[in-house]
């Protein structure tokens, strides 16, 4: 009987929850986002100067002797060259941003944005920061594996890993803690992040389709803004390929600049994903599709120029100002995401609390 009274209880309160949320009306989420971004913005500073401190070097350091030292045990021919391991014609460089710290960041930013007293984001850090320890192990380990196979497959997982999948997985812990420990999901939504993993290599496909003509607007765009805006007379631009990456170089006068823009646009990835995995009409998801590549276009151009402009007036703040990019970078698909599309708990409520709600 005390069985069946506590279920029927659990029962009674998961049909209360699922009428609120179902009742509650959809806002665009412009307060938590916005202190999401400054959270973030913030601790990207610490995280910065925490990789340019002794520790910081020393850790980088050591990852990249142990990365040689793991790559020598399954017999591949490497040599460390400072900070730089070389195999063929390969050069990887390995910096402080190996170490992972950005998706703690990013992940520290999302439980910061959300109202919950510090007990509730304790036990989220407590479950979620070994496993982004862990999944930045397993991240090194893999690309080793790769670097065994092929040099050209290792540079493209390099690149998509890091741009693409650690914004996924790091949705996927915070919706994890907003199910387990706010309780502001009814369920977590095991369904949802099917779909993300299996539109992920379409995802992959169409950004890689789209670069080239990306790259070419991108390059237009920027010139045309340093010309007449800005005043940097461009004499000469050309879009250079070094392997997966895509450097646009710009010719000065007095010399000239070059800007790595494949990483950034990778940002497209996960909103594609995302929005394809919504629960909407299809012609509504293309829509915000298109918005959303549009917003990226732009803060793309407008993070371009500020670090030119920055780099040519005050050349001591762009490392900074290249970490802060790196952020946004990560974190504009999620963002863009919870912006455009507003996605509601109501989303995922199971079929059967979803018609038990309904009014009679």
């Amino acid at each position: 009987m005390a069985t069946s009274n506590r279920i029927g209880r659990a029962r009674s309160s998961r049909h209360h929850l699922t009428h609120a949320l179902r009742e509650r009306l959809p806002q665009r989420p412009w307060r938590p986002l916005g202190k999401a971004l400054l959270c973030g913005l913030g601790l990207m500073l610490v995280q910065w100067v925490v990789e340019q401190s002794g520790p910081g070097v020393f850790l980088t350091d050591l990852l990249a002797r142990g990365a040689v030292a793991g790559l020598h045990l399954v017999g591949l021919p490497v040599r460390l060259e400072g900070l730089v391991i070389q195999t063929g014609d390969l050069r990887q460089p390995i910096s402080a941003s190996c170490l992972g710290l950005i998706g703690v960041t990013g992940y520290l930013a999302g439980l910061l944005a959300v109202p919950a007293d510090w007990g509730v984001r304790w036990r989220g850090i407590r479950r979620d920061l070994p496993l982004l320890v862990l999944g930045n192990v397993l991240r090194v380990i893999v690309l080793g594996a790769l670097l065994l196979v092929s040099a050209s497959i290792f540079q493209f997982a390099h690149t998509i890993l890091l741009g693409a999948v650690v914004p996924l997985a790091l949705m996927g812990l915070w919706g994890f803690w907003l199910y387990r420990d706010v309780g502001t999901l009814p369920v977590y939504p095991w369904g949802f992040v099917r779909i993300v993993v299996f539109t992920l290599p379409l995802a992959i496909g169409i950004w890689w389709f789209l670069l080239y003509p990306y790259a070419i607007l991108l390059m237009t765009v920027i010139r045309t803004v340093l010309n007449s805006v800005a005043g940097q007379p461009i004499q000469g631009v050309a879009l250079v390929e070094e392997g997966f990456k895509r450097v646009l170089d710009f010719q000065l006068a007095e010399g000239g600049f070059r800007l790595e823009m494949a990483d950034r646009s990778l940002a497209l990835i996960p909103l594609m994903v995302l929005l394809a995995a919504s629960p909407l009409p299809w012609l509504r998801r293309l829509q915000l599709g298109g918005l959303g590549l549009a917003i990226q276009f732009g803060l793309h151009v407008a993070e371009a120029v500020s670090l030119v402009l920055l780099g040519r007036a005050a050349p001591a703040v762009v490392p900074v100002a290249e970490a802060l990019s790196d952020f946004l970078t990560l974190v504009s698909g999620p963002f863009l995401w919870l912006l455009l599309a507003t996605p509601s708990p109501a989303w995922w409520i199971p079929e059967v609390e979803r018609r038990r709600a309904e009014p009679v």
